[in-house]
C-alpha cells in the first residue's frame, strides 16, 4: 500500500505541476497574441490607437458566451469571436481613422472605457458564511474596487454562490433549470439540503449537526496518513479498495434531512486504533473505500428522498465535495430527477460562481451600501 500511495502522490504532484505550466503557457500565449497585434497597429502603422483591449474583450466574451451558454465548441467559438472583434473594428475604424494624433488616441481610449463599463457592471463579493478574517480581506478589497470605479457593490452568500455554479455550464443553462429545484451543498464547512423555489428564494430542509462531509473527509484522511485535503486523497486511495470491507455506521437521524458524520469519524478512529494495536498493516484502501461509501450513501439517500417528497424538477449538486466522483455517480443514478453538477473546476470555491450569483442578484435589484459588513455565520435561508 505504501508503494501505491507513493505512486499516487508522485502522480498527483506531477499533475499539479503540469496544470501549473499549462496555465502559464496559456497566459503567455494570450500576451504574445496581444503584443503581436498591438505591434501591428502601433509599430507598423505608427497610429496611437488605445482601444486594443476593447477588441480583445469583445472577441473573448463572444467565444466564451458561445461555449458556456450555447455549448458551442471552443474551436468554433474562437474564429467567431475573432470575427465579432473584426466587425467592431470595421465599424469603429471607419470614422476613427479620419482622426490623427492625440484625437485618435482619445477616441480609441474612449472605446476601451465604454466596453469596460458594459462588461463590468458591478462588484460581487462573498460576505459569508466563512472565516471572518478571509471575508474581511475580500469585502474591503471589493469596496475599494467598487468605490474607485463607481460601481454597485453586491454582498453574496457563499452557499448560494455554489448553487449558481450550475448556471455557468453548457449542461445546465438557465433556460433548462425550472423551479422548484433541490440543492445539495456539500463542502468542508457545510452539508445542506435546500429547496429553491425561485431566484434567491430558499427553504432550509436540513444540514449538518456536527462535522460537515468535507471536514469528515479531511479528518479521516489525516487518520489514514493521507495528504491534505482529504477528499481527493481518499477518493484516490478508495479506487483500489473494497467499499464493503468495513461496515461503518450511517446516521439517519430519525428520517430527517439533517446530516451527522461525527459518529462515522469516531468509528474510523476506533478501527484504525484496533488495527494498530493488533500490529496489522493498515488497510488504507479498504478503509478509505468503506468510509467514502458510508458518506455517499447518506448524502444520496436523503437527497433522493427530498427530491421525491418536494417533487422538484431537478437537483443541483454543488460544493467542494461534489467533485467526488463516487458521489456524482451515485446521485446521478439514484435521484429520479435530472441532476446538474458543475465541472470539477467550478466545484471548489471560485470567483466565477460568485459572479454568476451576482448577476441574478444584480438583476433582482440588490445594491449594498458601504456599511455592509461580513457575516461569518450567514445562513442560506
Amino acid at each position: 500500500y505504501d508503494l501505491r500511495l507513493t505512486i499516487v502522490a508522485v502522480a498527483s504532484v506531477a499533475k499539479l505541476i503540469m496544470e501549473y505550466f499549462l496555465h502559464i503557457l496559456v497566459i503567455t500565449g494570450i500576451y504574445v497574441i496581444l503584443t503581436l497585434s498591438l505591434n501591428l497597429v502601433v509599430g507598423y502603422t505608427g497610429l496611437a490607437a488605445l482601444g486594443h483591449a476593447a477588441f480583445s474583450c469583445v472577441g473573448a466574451y463572444a467565444s466564451s458566451l458561445l461555449a458556456l451558454k450555447y455549448g458551442l465548441s471552443p474551436w468554433l467559438g474562437l474564429p467567431i469571436g475573432a470575427c465579432a472583434a473584426a466587425v467592431l473594428g470595421a465599424v469603429v475604424g471607419a470614422p476613427s481613422l479620419r482622426l490623427k494624433g492625440d484625437y485618435l488616441a482619445l477616441a480609441t481610449f474612449g472605446l476601451g472605457v465604454i466596453v469596460y463599463s458594459v462588461a463590468k457592471n458591478w462588484v460581487a463579493v462573498t460576505r459569508g458564511p466563512g472565516l471572518a478574517g478571509s471575508l474581511l480581506v475580500g469585502v474591503n478589497a471589493a469596496k475599494g474596487l467598487a468605490l474607485g470605479r463607481g460601481l454597485p457593490l453586491l454582498g453574496i452568500n457563499h452557499l448560494e454562490a455554489h448553487l449558481y455554479a450550475a448556471w455557468l455550464t453548457s449542461t445546465g443553462p438557465a433556460e433548462e433549470l425550472e423551479f422548484p429545484l433541490l440543492g445539495l451543498i456539500v463542502s468542508g464547512g457545510h452539508s445542506e439540503l435546500a429547496l429553491m423555489t425561485g431566484h434567491g428564494e430558499y427553504q432550509h430542509l436540513g444540514g449538518t449537526i456536527d462535522d460537515a462531509a468535507g471536514e469528515a473527509f479531511d479528518k479521516v484522511g489525516r487518520l489514514l496518513g493521507l495528504s491534505y485535503p482529504g477528499g481527493p486523497a481518499i477518493q484516490e486511495a478508495a479506487r483500489q479498495g473494497d467499499p464493503t470491507a468495513f461496515r461503518f455506521p450511517r446516521a439517519w437521524l430519525d428520517d430527517t434531512y439533517n446530516f451527522s458524520f461525527c459518529g462515522l469519524k469516531t468509528a474510523m478512529l476506533r478501527e484504525v486504533r484496533r488495527v494498530e494495536r493488533d500490529g496489522e498493516v493498515l488497510p488504507v484502501a479498504d478503509l478509505a473505500a468503506s468510509f467514502q461509501a458510508a458518506v455517499v450513501e447518506v448524502l444520496t439517500s436523503k437527497t433522493a428522498r427530498a427530491a421525491a417528497e418536494f417533487d422538484v424538477t431537478a437537483v443541483i449538486l454543488a460544493g467542494g465535495v461534489s467533485a467526488n466522483l463516487a458521489l456524482r455517480e451515485a446521485v446521478t443514478l439514484e435521484v429520479k430527477r435530472p441532476v446538474h453538477i458543475p465541472p470539477i473546476s467550478l466545484c471548489t470555491d471560485n470567483a466565477a460562481m460568485v459572479a454568476g450569483c451576482g448577476y441574478w442578484r444584480f438583476q433582482a435589484g440588490q445594491r449594498d451600501g458601504w456599511e455592509m459588513d461580513v457575516l461569518p455565520s450567514l445562513p442560506l435561508a
